[in-house]
């Protein structure tokens, strides 16, 4: 097992933080292996391709998945995704663009949201604690109710991987644990419609920064953006977020960046990232927006 405290951003498109289901997918009622109910709660996760923070979340789970299951084979195959020599081993990580279809018929690249990203599955048994981190000011607030965290917004996630031994579902459970609510972005309410997909670049955001990420293009690329009221079609409550700092320089694709200077000797980023101090330089990132963002102190 595995625990992840500073997992990859992305935007929620299924689930719910605070309503279980209490029924599988042939609509049983959940049990407990000593036969009382259960329930579970399941959210899936749009992780952009280009996100900094991925390889070292993907690596995680790929040590996992050898660590539990010695006699399997896994690798990382050339477009980035996990595999292994049993076919039906499940990652919980699907590639928005394969064109294979799933049980329902669909290939993912099929479906709205999904191209441009990873696709990752995460649930628990209990309820997770869903929180609102000031990246500067270091104050937790607690979310309560789904007005407050809704599908189509974009969470930071922490929680463990391990392994799933039963016999005909070897695979990986990948468990969620705090939450972080990033940004607000068009509630997705039924699934998501042509309008709420990525066509727009939807806002993640980083403490007082905005990041967007654009999944619609060959790669994706990222820039500093003002925020928005959150859109809705469901609610007409509104939340308005922070005020975003003064623009930095863009990383879209097939802008000229300049280079990042040298990293000073002994930095480090927090205990606990998915990433180093050096990856985030490469990226772009000065000290301050990695202040500003919770990775350097």
């Amino acid at each position: 097992m595995a625990d992840f405290n500073c997992g990859p951003v992305g935007r929620m498109l299924q689930g719910d933080f605070f309503t279980p289901e209490t029924t599988d997918y042939n609509g049983k009622p959940l049990e407990n292996k000593d036969g009382t109910p259960a329930v579970n709660y399941y959210v899936v996760l749009a992780v952009p391709k280009l996100s900094p923070e991925w390889p070292a979340f993907r690596d995680m789970v790929l040590q996992t998945a050898r660590e539990a299951f010695p006699r399997l084979q896994f690798s990382v195959a050339a477009n980035g995704a996990l595999q292994c020599n049993l076919p039906t081993f499940a990652f919980k990580i699907t590639d928005g663009d394969s064109t294979v279809p799933d049980m329902k018929g669909k290939a993912p690249c099929a479906k709205e949201g999904h191209p441009g990203n990873w696709i990752v599955k995460l649930n628990t048994r209990m309820a997770p604690k869903v929180v609102d981190y000031n990246m500067e000011t270091r104050v937790t607030t607690i979310l309560e109710n789904y007005t407050q965290a809704k599908r189509g917004w974009w969470y930071r996630m922490s929680g463990n991987i391990r392994g799933n031994r039963e016999e005909g579902k070897q695979g990986l459970f990948l468990n969620m644990g705090i939450v972080q609510r990033m940004s607000f972005d068009t509630e997705i309410s039924g699934g998501i419609s042509a309008e709420e997909a990525f066509a727009s670049a939807p806002l993640v955001q980083y403490g007082t920064q905005i990041q967007t990420y654009s999944t619609n293009s060959v790669a994706p690329g990222m820039a500093y953006v003002a925020p928005a009221t959150p859109a809705t079609t469901t609610t007409t409550t509104t939340t308005t977020p922070p005020v975003t700092p003064p623009p930095v320089a863009s990383f879209l694709a097939g802008a000229a960046a300049p280079l990042p200077p040298p990293p000073p000797a002994g930095k480090a980023t927090v205990p606990g990232c998915a990433y180093t101090y050096q990856q985030l330089v490469d990226a772009g990132y000065s000290d301050e927006q990695m202040k500003q963002s919770g990775f350097l102190v």
